[in-house]
């Protein structure tokens, strides 16, 4: 039996997998956790995640966002960079849109959270309301604007956006909870 010797600080562990062509490779991963202290700097965690198996959901899966992906199912020649994270309102004043980023060396990433907004349809349109403020909202993909709602027990009420259909859930707003109908025509997540 293969095994490994983890002399690091990090958890590691390993698994068999094969390629598409049917040949076996050994994976090892070594998995490093950091909390993120003051001014962005790294401290090594005291609880070091274990490397993941199977890939875990926030909720149902194919319904709700990838939480872990697996790290030892197939070849990974890089890093993966997983951000669980909130956007919260600057000094704790509800805002209705707040600017989050992600800076690693060279990459950055840039999204803007939007609160809680109504889909309102009218003669000739559908249009968007001014987003709630909101102190604090998770980021998540299922958050997102786009997709697919498949949240009605009845397949006829669901929606789908083509233009990302890999999203959850279709949305207006980065913060809501579910789709409702309701009166007047409108629409809204609550």
């Amino acid at each position: 039996m293969w095994a490994i010797k983890n002399r690091t600080a990090y958890a590691a562990e390993r698994n068999w997998t094969r390629d598409k062509d049917g040949a076996h490779w050994w994976i090892v991963a070594v998995k490093a956790t950091f909390d993120i202290g003051p001014g962005g700097r790294l401290i090594l965690a005291d609880e070091q995640l274990p490397p993941v198996l199977m890939p875990e959901y926030f909720g149902e899966p194919g319904r709700s966002s990838l939480r872990y992906d697996s790290d030892l199912l197939a070849m990974k020649p890089g890093t993966d960079v997983l951000v669980i994270a909130h956007a919260h309102a600057p000094h704790g004043r509800p805002a209705p849109t707040v600017p989050v980023s992600l800076r690693i060396e060279r990459l950055h990433k840039e999204l803007l959270v939007h609160g809680e907004r109504l889909y309102e349809s009218g003669w000739h349109n559908v249009t968007v309301t001014r987003p709630r403020p909101f102190t604090t909202c998770p980021i998540r993909y299922e958050f997102a604007f786009g997709g697919c709602d498949l949240s009605d027990p009845d397949s006829k009420q669901h929606r789908i956006d083509e233009r990302e259909p890999h999203r959850a859930r279709l949305r207006a707003a980065a913060c809501p909870r579910r789709w409702k109908a309701g009166p007047h025509g409108r629409v809204s997540t609550g």
